[in-house]
């Protein structure tokens, strides 16, 4: 008896079971199920192998011929436990989600270290702390706090480079003339 993967209430991936193991899990016909060697994700009530534990026999004499005696039955060549070495493929779901996936959002961790470069260290490294929190989130699925922080990094990037621009403006205005006539005095410029 083969192991299926199928997809949960949460609509992600989980498994492998075997098939008796469906009513506790929660796997109806509309279920989507993969076993190697199906090509897709599949509903569990559409595949032929499946149907008898959607739809038990009710009539006795029939469930009595359908069951084999077990002086019959040969073992299965199936391992009783699943085996960690099969792998179904990723799932995602059919309809669009308005939720990014892990792999879209962006963490500005880019953005945050060029804050930093550009001398605004103690609000660049609160905005390369949020960047670095992203990618953490993501991969352990919560989507929703890595979308978070990513718009924190970004936040705290831009905060830090507006506030480096106006130190350097400020600098500019105070000591640029000072700069500029230490250089005239100095050093000969062929204007």
């Amino acid at each position: 008896m083969e192991n299926y993967f199928y997809v949960d209430k949460n609509q992600k991936q989980a498994g492998p079971i075997m098939p008796s193991q469906f009513a506790a899990a929660g796997v109806t016909p509309q279920t989507l199920v993969w076993r190697k060697g199906i090509d897709q994700w599949t509903p569990a009530g559409e595949l032929d192998e499946l149907r008898e534990y959607f739809h038990p026999q009710t009539n006795e004499a029939t469930q009595l011929t359908a069951t084999p005696s077990p002086a019959t039955t040969k073992p299965s060549a199936a391992p009783a436990h699943p085996t960690t070495q099969e792998t179904a493929p990723s799932f995602a779901p059919s309809q669009p989600t308005s939720t990014p996936q892990a792999n879209e959002i962006p963490n500005y961790l880019w953005l945050a270290v060029l804050s930093v470069v550009f001398m605004c260290s103690p609000i660049g490294i609160v905005a390369i702390h949020h960047a670095a929190k992203v990618d953490y989130y993501s991969l352990r699925g919560n989507i929703s706090e890595a979308t978070r922080r990513s718009g924190l990094a970004r936040k705290w990037s831009f905060i830090a480079l507006a506030i480096s621009f106006v130190w350097f403006l400020f600098l500019l205005s105070t000591f640029g003339g000072q700069i500029v006539s230490y250089l005239y005095s100095n050093y000969e410029f062929a204007f």
